[in-house]
């Protein structure tokens, strides 16, 4: 790198000071992991803005623990001081003292040899997969600690084409584990009377809570609906989504419903890199919701807003393997994502009143190029436009 780079860098960039972090612990910032070594202190030269740090530990025969791993919105010169919690497995800055931290950040030079240089090759990659999420949305959102929750489950992981450990299913302890996965041996649950909730079996505390908007179980529609019109909020979401994106004071059309896409953005970090399941729960709600939206796909008021979710789409898609969805649902006549992107393409190709307005050119151009790129990495589009599970309720009037 440039000497004059490496300067620039140093001065407006940040740092995280890692202490007492056991050898052979993965460790991870952003889209980029590691498995550490004796003299692994940290990173440095860490560039301003939104990062992920997370870890998990590994035992003698290469096992994985738990993931734990929490977002950080570097400022100029930040540094952020973690220590490693044996009995918690997770990186903790209370466990110092002010004047400790105080010390450790006026000696940070002492470190230099032993923190690693953030990898900057990756720096694209990760802001396009996290431009959307603004300092707002992540407070709105952030927990204090994204954690794989080990209590309660067996861990069933994947290795994608490019070599990253992607976490698919949670599954009960009893489950079998397919020779195709590699699984984590965890204590089997015993009955508890005890036990209301899910809540109480996991023991979830608030720093562990991610506060994700809340999707409707039953789709919304207006008062005094008739069964048509409850059938016609049934197939077209456009009532629910709405009811969703609240604009801002003097927001105009072309940050309207932003918000909803650094969500998106926001639980698919937390899924892929930091393993959260309940993260992709979440995505899987928010895309299905905007896909099946037909007269909010065909409203000029929503034109930036699907560009942008087609973009969004577009980064996701290299992060995971074609057959993803038919993996996790396990059966391999269906795939979630084939299916919803179905939708969203049909209604974008639909005749519109607004089709020689430039932002809807340019969203119909921008979707027929995601589809013709997805075609060619081995995504196969039907005529179909509904699963069969996922057809609306019909209500009929006698």
């Amino acid at each position: 790198m440039d000497p004059n780079l490496i300067n620039a860098l140093a001065t407006n960039c940040g740092c995280i000071l890692i202490l007492d972090l056991p050898i052979g612990t993965t460790f991870g910032i952003d889209i980029n992991c590691w498995n550490t070594d004796t003299k692994f202190k940290g990173i440095k030269l860490i560039p301003p803005g939104l990062h992920f740090i997370f870890t998990n530990s590994n035992d003698s025969h290469g096992n994985s623990s738990f993931r734990s791993g929490f977002f950080h919105w570097f400022e100029s010169k930040d540094i952020q001081i973690k220590q490693w919690c044996k009995n918690s497995e997770v990186l903790l800055d209370n466990e110092l003292s002010h004047e400790e931290a105080l010390k450790y950040k006026s000696n940070i030079l002492s470190f230099d040899q032993d923190l690693a240089p953030y990898p900057y090759d990756s720096f694209k990659k990760w802001t396009s997969l996290t431009n959307y999420i603004t300092k707002d949305i992540l407070n709105k959102l952030n927990s204090k600690i994204i954690s794989s929750c080990p209590d309660y489950t067996t861990k069933k992981f994947i290795s994608s084409k490019k070599g990253t450990i992607k976490e698919l299913v949670t599954t009960q302890n009893n489950d079998n584990e397919h020779n195709s996965y590699k699984s984590i041996n965890l204590p089997k649950i015993q009955p508890d009377n005890d036990i209301k909730n899910i809540d109480d079996l996991l023991n979830i505390k608030p720093e562990y809570t991610i506060s994700y908007t809340t999707i409707p179980k039953r789709l919304l529609y207006p008062k005094n609906s008739n069964p048509s019109d409850i059938t016609k909020h049934n197939l077209d979401t456009s009532y629910t989504l709405q009811s969703l994106i609240i604009p801002q004071e003097n927001e105009d059309n072309l940050k309207l419903g932003h918000e909803l896409l650094g969500e998106i953005q926001f639980s698919f970090i937390c899924f892929i890199y930091g393993h959260h399941f309940e993260s992709f729960d979440q995505w899987k709600k928010l895309v299905l919701l905007l896909c099946n939206s037909e007269t909010a796909i065909r409203s000029i008021r929503y034109t930036n807003l699907y560009i942008g979710l087609i973009s969004v789409l577009y980064y996701h898609i290299q992060e995971i393997p074609a057959d993803f969805f038919i993996d996790i649902i396990e059966d391999p006549s269906q795939n979630f994502l084939i299916n919803t992107l179905n939708r969203l393409f049909n209604s974008i190709s639909l005749p519109s009143l607004s089709d020689e307005d430039e932002g809807r050119k340019k969203l119909v151009n921008r979707a027929k190029n995601f589809k013709n790129y997805l075609r060619k990495n081995g995504y196969h589009f039907k005529s179909s436009k509904f699963v069969d599970d996922e057809y609306p309720v019909v209500i009929k009037t006698f």
